[in-house]
């Protein structure tokens, strides 16, 4: 399987967030580029773009503190199925890759439900026209990265528990 087109992050590295610029900078790439990303891209951004660049915040997805569950890499699909907040309450979010070219390994211990499984930022940029990278931080240290051409979105909000 070939591997992604980069294997670090672009913004959210550890000398951005030191100087404070990372999620500025993300946010002065997206309005740049705001035209050449799709919706479903901007909807998976929640958390690391300010809300005011949404529309509504009904739709949109926050991944940070999300757990992987299962991966299912059947190139050139990928599926990811994590499990997420949404405002205290339990979020199963479902991301279908399709036209996927490069997808990093994903080590056994993403897969673990333990903090250090836990994702903590992402970033998704062009890599050329119409093809996208989606690179995502973990709190292992562990950088999971997947060129793609399309993007499905599922979401499951579970109810509150009492």
């Amino acid at each position: 399987m070939p591997q992604p087109t980069m294997l670090t992050m672009q913004f959210f590295t550890d000398e951005m967030f030191e100087a404070g610029t990372a999620h500025e900078s993300y946010l002065r790439y997206w309005i740049a580029n705001r035209k050449r990303l799709p919706n479903c891209i901007l909807r998976i951004n929640r958390g690391m773009l300010p809300d005011h660049f949404f529309t509504t915040l009904t739709d949109a997805i926050d991944l940070h503190d999300a757990r992987l569950q299962t991966v299912n890499a059947d190139l050139p699909n990928v599926a990811l199925h994590f499990q997420g907040d949404n405002h205290g309450a339990l979020r199963d979010i479902m991301l279908h890759y399709t036209g996927v070219t490069a997808c990093t390994p994903i080590p056994h211990r993403l897969l673990a439900d333990e903090p250090q499984s836990d994702l903590m930022c992402h970033e998704t940029t062009i890599v050329e026209v119409n093809k996208f990278n989606h690179r995502m931080l973990f709190a292992s240290s562990d950088i999971m990265s997947i060129d793609f051409t399309a993007l499905g979105i599922e979401s499951v909000d579970h109810p509150q528990p009492a």
